[in-house]
Formats: C-alpha cells, structure tokens, sequence
C-alpha cells in the first residue's frame, strides 16, 4: 500500500480530470511515449503519458495535497493500482496502471511446452541436402529481439533413424549427437540398434534421441547460434559398446548426466559435449564411422522453430561388402549405405515484459 504521511490536516486527493488539456478523453488512442499537458482537478497544470500499448492516454500525474495545498509527501514505494506507470512498473507486473501486454502471437506459450508436440511442418531450409558443414535459418523470420517476445525456450531431438541402405545384409548401429551454443552443450548416445537391414525406419522415444533441451519438464533458454554435430557409426565390434558409453561417461564426469536418461549428458560449460564425444571413439575400436554432418543454426530463426518445426540431415557412401565376394564381371564388392536422420524442433516464447521489442 502506498502510505501517506499527514501534515497539517486530512489529505485531499488531487486527481486528474477525464482529459487532457484539448478535452479530448483519456481513452483516446496515441501514440507510445507521448507526453501531454493536462489539467489537475485544483486547477494545477501538469501532464500525462500514453500507455505504453498505446492503447490509451494515462491519468494526469497530480500532486496529492493536503487542504493547505501543500504538497504530501511519500514515505513508501509506489503501488500497482495507483493509475501511474511508474518507473519499474511494467504491462506484465500490472496492467491496471501499464495497460495489457502485446502478446507473442508468433510462438505458443510455455506452458506444457515440454510435450512433443502431435504436428510438424517441414522446413525445407534446413536439411543438409548433401553438405557435411553448413550454417541455416539467418533468413527466417523474425528475431526474437525485434517483436514483442522473449527469447525462445526450445527442445530439438532426433525423432528416427531412416536407414535406406544398411551397407551390409544387417547392422549394428548408434549415433552420438552433441548440441553447443557457446555457453553450454548437451550430447545424447541413442541406443544400440541391431540386425538394421535396408529400408529399416528406428523410431526414438522423447528421451533417447532428445539433444538441446534434455530436462524432461523443462524447455531450453536459447539465445545464441547452435551448432549440432551429427556423428552415427557402425559398430563393427558390439563388444566395444559398453566401452563406448563408459569413455563418454568418463569424459563427461557424473555433472553432466540427465536424470532418468543414461545416454544423455547436459553441461553448463560449451564445447565439454564434444570433447566427450570425441573420447568416445577416439581410444575405442570397433566402430566405422558413417554419417557425419555439422550443422548450425541461427538464433534468428529460433523464435520460427518453436512452432514445431522438422528436417532430415542425409548422407550415404560405399562400404566393403565381407570376405565373400568375388569380383567378377566388373563387380567392385562396394555396397551402398545411406542412413537419414529425421530431426524435429519445438518449444515456445513468453511476451517480452513491457510488450516492447527490444530494441
């Protein structure tokens, strides 16, 4: 509560009229940070300010004066409800004194915005169409920045393994996907799939192929470029596994581990998730390398990418085919694999408080 301190006799409350100087009504559209003058109810000169939405002008700032017309003073901090939209108030805090928000209409609210969502739309742009290193997303939409949304929270995970040629007549596969932003990093083991054949499809669930944004009830704050190395190799030597994931494990120190997921690891540091991927296969034998493709992605198009956004990153070559073959009649005993990754986006935005771009 706004407290008053008496002085000479019963404070009198010295309100604005319904217009400003013109007359014209408070309700009257204008325009954000405008200032007019306007007349108090005692006959005093002062002004008012256009809400920040724009919406409508303020209520005249007049002084609150006792029956002597001296000027009351304040012994505690201005208050919501007051009709002012005072220093550090804001839309979002109170309306009532601010007006109502603009809201963030270009992504959905945060709230539930952890479930994977039951729709997605292609994005085009982002699949790697053959290139092993490539940067998207600098032309898509609008920046978080310049509307009147916060910076977007997101979850990115790889939803299936499409494998269109398995190299050999089965395969034992897995991937190790690491997300950095320059601030932090997360990296996922998805697990060990065996007996793959071509035209196999590997579903994953949530969890196991969950990259940025791993904590299970919660999206990720991201406000910087991501770059996400896609890495997938055939394991030659399924003994090695157990191998594999206790050198990541090593690597990435019990800190980094996601509750109630074992192959995902989230660090607070940037470029640790690489560095314990790189550990994973460095030291360890019986894994071929197959798919490898960087990608990074623009901050620019994050506040898009909360709307349940996919792509595919694609990649294929030629393997020996085993001891069996006989090259004849210009056989090179080479057999194709091609594996595809289908990734998917989503997450979500607040109004930015004050309803404001930043800039």
């Amino acid at each position: 509560m706004k407290k008053l301190a008496f002085v000479l006799a019963p404070v009198l409350f010295a309100c604005g009229n319904a217009g400003g100087a013109d007359g014209s009504d408070v309700a009257t559209a204008c325009s954000t940070g405008a200032i007019r003058a306007c007349k108090c109810s005692n006959g005093a000169s002062s002004t008012q300010s256009c809400a920040p939405d724009g919406s409508r002008w303020q209520a005249c700032k007049c002084s609150l004066l006792n029956d002597a017309g001296a000027d009351v003073a304040h012994d505690g901090p201005l208050s919501c409800g007051d009709h002012f939209c005072d220093p550090g108030e804001t839309c979002t805090e109170c309306p009532i004194d601010c007006g109502q928000c603009a809201e963030c209409n270009l992504a959905p609210g945060c709230t539930g915005a952890f479930a994977v969502p039951t729709q997605s739309t292609a994005l085009g742009s982002f699949d790697n169409a053959g290139r092993t290193i490539y940067s998207c997303g600098d032309a898509l939409g609008t920046p978080a920045a310049q509307t009147s949304c916060a910076d977007p929270q997101l979850k990115i995970r790889v939803s299936d393994l499409a494998i269109h040629g398995a190299g050999q007549d089965t395969v034992e596969l897995f991937c190790i996907i690491s997300a950095d932003d320059g601030q932090s990093s997360e990296l996922v083991v998805t697990p060990k799939a065996a007996g793959v054949s071509d035209g196999q499809s590997l579903p994953l669930s949530q969890g196991s192929g969950m990259f940025w944004g791993q904590d299970a009830g919660k999206v990720k704050l991201t406000q910087f470029n991501v770059t996400i190395q896609y890495n997938c190799y055939e394991l030659t030597q399924p003994s090695q596994w157990s191998s594999i994931l206790s050198t990541i494990g090593g690597a990435a120190g019990a800190i980094g581990s996601v509750p109630g997921n074992p192959y995902g690891w989230a660090f607070g540091l940037g470029g640790i998730a690489a560095q314990a991927a790189a550990a994973a296969v460095s030291n360890t034998t019986g894994t071929e390398l197959r798919l490898s493709v960087q990608q990074t992605i623009s901050k620019d198009a994050f506040l898009d990418m909360t709307n349940a956004r996919t792509w595919s990153i694609r990649q294929s070559g030629k393997v020996k085919t085993n001891n069996t073959c006989v090259p004849i009649f210009g056989e090179d005993c080479l057999n194709t694999w091609d594996w595809e990754l289908h990734v998917q986006a989503w997450g979500c935005a607040d109004p930015r408080p004050g309803g404001t771009p930043a800039h």
